[in-house]
């Protein structure tokens, strides 16, 4: 086992701003005190060579977590044990030491040098982190030719663009051979062409290289491409953790529906049992229960001329906002 968090806790103290001239000058002297809790008795465990997805909406507690791991914060309750490079880490104790066993990468935040070329950056955490010659060499010739960037980490990182300056990131976070990954956001305003090339390099380098991967996002289809498993935060605490087919085969008993009609209809469709998604031109996409799609499929195809029918699983999407609303 790579991670082990139990009972994790991480309050934010803040004060309260006052409105109004007066009631600002009667805060200078008392201020008003308020807790958050970002986080409330978390407990997870990951495996060695596992792909975890971590999401939930803002203020979830998902970077709280991935900063306490990295130990950037330290808990205001509980433990959490990292079991890398022959050791096991309490990451905000021991995070000198343990920091040369991980990679991290925030998607705003960059720790490429701004006016040097990517390739600067990863020579110089060669000697940071001392990496043998051969070692280095085998991995940097490995994800250049991954990532196609070949010509890219030779140019200034400020001559860029995001796309270029992620994957360039990502090689960086990976050259000192971590065995466990933080991705905090990875494919945050990238194009779908270069998200596709982001989440090849992650699902190879976890497949062939064994790293264990934490991927925080709002990106679903980054969920959906890479892991097997999810962990679900809501205000804190953990909402669901499993595997995604399972997630999607209890928590949601329907099937999406899209049909194609030869014309157009006039007024809205009406289907008893049925809940119409969306309907324009031609094109109507509804969802069922799961146990009449035979039924309702068949009272569509007496009752229109049907060009086409499409059935299909719900998607991430409409499971995750499935649980919220539940919650």
């Amino acid at each position: 086992m790579i991670i082990e968090a139990k009972h994790l806790s991480k309050t934010y103290v803040t004060f309260e701003q006052a409105h109004g001239f007066s009631a600002s000058l009667k805060g200078f002297f008392r201020r008003k005190i308020k807790k958050v809790d970002a986080l409330k008795d978390l407990s997870f465990s990951v495996e060695e060579g596992e792909l975890i997805g971590l999401i939930g909406p803002n203020g979830a507690g998902k970077s709280t977590t991935i900063k306490i791991l990295c130990g950037i914060l330290f808990p205001t309750g509980g433990s959490a044990k990292i079991n890398v490079g022959g050791k096991a880490y309490v990451p905000w104790i021991t995070r000198k030491e343990y920091v040369k066993n991980i990679g991290v990468v925030f998607g705003q935040k960059s720790q490429l040098w701004f006016d040097l070329p990517p390739l600067d950056t990863y020579y110089l955490n060669k000697s940071l982190y001392d990496i043998p010659k051969k070692d280095f060499e085998r991995r940097l010739e490995y994800f250049i030719d991954l990532l196609g960037v070949s010509d890219v980490v030779k140019r200034p990182t400020r001559q860029l663009s995001l796309g270029e300056r992620m994957k360039c990131e990502l090689i960086a976070a990976l050259l000192h051979g971590p065995p466990l990954v933080f991705l905090d956001e990875p494919t945050i305003g990238l194009d779908i062409i270069v998200k596709e090339k982001i989440r090849d390099f992650i699902s190879e380098v976890n497949k062939k290289e064994g790293v264990t991967f934490i991927l925080t996002t709002h990106d679903l289809q980054d969920i959906d491409r890479l892991c097997k498993r999810v962990i679900i935060l809501d205000k804190g605490s953990i909402a669901y953790d499993g595997e995604l087919e399972k997630l999607k085969k209890n928590y949601i008993k329907e099937k999406n529906i899209k049909i194609i009609m030869e014309t157009e209809l006039k007024s809205k469709l009406k289907l008893k049992g049925a809940k119409i998604d969306k309907q324009k031109g031609k094109e109507v996409e509804l969802r069922v229960p799961s146990n009449r799609v035979h039924e309702i499929t068949r009272r569509l195809v007496n009752a229109h001329e049907l060009l086409d029918i499409t059935i299909t699983d719900p998607t991430i999407e409409q499971v995750i906002s499935h649980i919220y609303r539940k919650k």
